[in-house]
């Protein structure tokens, strides 16, 4: 298995543009200083995926999933973040650096791409229930007092924990994620110390 540096995916980051990458997938139309185009997370008749070329974030108004291009890809296709990683170089054109690990370099990197997708996936959710769900009202009354726009809170892809104790333990285990890498994420307790999430009711 090859290693990914930090320092390729943000090569790839830089090098891609996102309006490029949808575009292959789902049809987009300039709009202003964005383009718009049906999304293609849910079903609509109204475009309300939204994809800013400047910041290069996406968001739709109607699911409320947004992010970065590896987001996209990793949603839409279905890819772990590697697989989102090695799908844009291949578009790009770009080789995958590739070194040779050791078994257990092998197994570290296996645990770490799994915990950054567990991670990918918790903050996904938590920004869903910002932007759509009735229970991200608080949150998006919070962050509009202290004055912060809809650009900021795509671009660092801001969430909000609903007051439910095990909503996004819910979420996770649902996915058919290795329940003990789940725990060991630091997001969820422990199912025999009762089972739930760290956070609830606060910005993510």
């Amino acid at each position: 298995m090859a290693f990914i540096s930090e320092s390729f995916v943000t090569q790839l980051k830089e090098a891609s543009n996102i309006v490029s990458v949808i575009s292959r997938f789902v049809p987009l139309k300039k709009a202003g200083r964005n383009f718009l185009g049906l999304c293609p997370f849910h079903q609509e008749k109204t475009p309300s995926l939204t994809v800013n070329e400047e910041k290069q974030i996406f968001h739709c108004f109607g699911c409320g999933l947004g992010g970065n291009v590896f987001t996209f890809l990793m949603h839409y296709q279905r890819l772990s973040f590697p697989e989102a990683v090695n799908e844009l170089a291949q578009f790009l054109g770009i080789p995958v650096p590739v070194a040779a690990l050791s078994r257990e370099q092998e197994a570290e990197n296996r645990q770490r791409d799994e915990l950054r997708a567990i991670h990918q996936l918790a903050a996904d959710f938590y920004h869903r229930q910002l932007m759509s769900a009735q229970g991200g009202r608080p949150g998006r009354e919070y962050l509009r007092r202290r004055k912060m726009t809809l650009g900021v809170i795509e671009e660092f892809t801001l969430g909000y924990a609903p007051d439910a104790w095990d909503r996004l333990a819910q979420f996770l285990y649902q996915q058919g994620l290795d329940p003990s890498r789940i725990e060991q994420s630091g997001l969820v307790i422990r199912k025999e110390q009762g089972g739930g999430d760290m956070t609830d009711s606060a910005i993510a």
